[in-house]
């Protein structure tokens, strides 16, 4: 999923647990729970740095990481959590938007490692066949990307994603 997709499940995520958890409804909450939905996604620019282009390939897989690794980021949810009482909501903030990430990475073609580092078995409920393109240049590959990603499943979540998350900010729900 691309960012947009991942930052709007984030404000969902941020909404629902507002709804049970009053302390919550606030709106650095919101702000910093849809940032934290896309945060895991920034090992991308390693992947980057690693080809030397900023297009993607599948010798190189961002979700191999530890910075894809949900257990690694519930540890340190705990560590903030216990050491620092009075940001509460921050830690839930990353909590919960880093694991809706990890969530919808679930249905993808790549899964994400949910054991690592007990297990580096990838965990996925498969909705979309892998993408794979061919071209190396930034805006061909990117182009080619984009054409082959709006016709899989996974982009009409995305916009049902978004289409949810605005419906929330603008009705205040």
């Amino acid at each position: 999923m691309l960012p947009p997709g991942h930052i709007a499940g984030g404000f969902i995520a941020s909404k629902v647990a507002a709804n049970f958890v009053t302390p919550l409804d606030r709106p650095e909450f919101f702000i910093l729970t849809s940032f934290f939905s896309f945060f895991p996604d920034l090992d991308s620019f390693i992947s980057f740095a690693k080809i030397g282009k900023m297009i993607s390939r599948e010798d190189i897989d961002h979700r191999t990481y530890p910075t894809h690794a949900p257990l690694l980021y519930l540890l340190v949810f705990a560590i903030f959590y216990f050491l620092f009482p009075s940001y509460h909501y921050v830690s839930w903030a990353f909590l919960i938007g880093t694991w809706s990430h990890f969530l919808i990475d679930t249905f993808s073609a790549e899964g994400i490692l949910w054991l690592w580092p007990f297990s580096k078995k990838f965990y996925n409920k498969q909705m979309d066949p892998r993408i794979t393109i061919t071209e190396q240049g930034f805006f061909k590959h990117w182009t080619e990307f984009l054409k082959k990603y709006f016709k899989v499943f996974s982009f009409k979540v995305e916009i049902l994603l978004i289409a949810i998350a605005l419906v929330l900010l603008f009705t205040n729900s």
